[in-house]
């Protein structure tokens, strides 16, 4: 298959790091870290919008998080769009 494909014209492979920066399908998933009492949890959310919506919609599930914990609490996101870890 991957024969035919490159066959086509202007096809070029995607190298290790452009793959590692593909996203795309029926959204994104996004790392959310919920500090509370001192105990971190870091789970992975699948099924935000793609761009730069699906990480502010994390963003508001941080903010939601927070207001349901009470003092003491933080949270954190980190999604595909932004690049994990930056």
């Amino acid at each position: 298959m991957l024969s035919n494909i490159l066959i086509l014209k202007g096809v070029t492979p995607l190298n290790k790091k452009q793959q590692s920066e593909v996203s795309g399908g029926s959204g994104q998933t996004c790392r959310i870290t919920i500090v509370r009492e001192g105990k971190k949890i870091t789970s992975d959310f699948g099924g935000y919008s793609s761009g730069s919506s699906g990480s502010q919609q994390a963003q508001q599930d941080c903010a939601y998080a927070v207001q349901l914990g009470g003092d003491g609490t933080r949270c954190f996101y980190d999604c595909e769009y932004d690049g994990y870890g930056r």
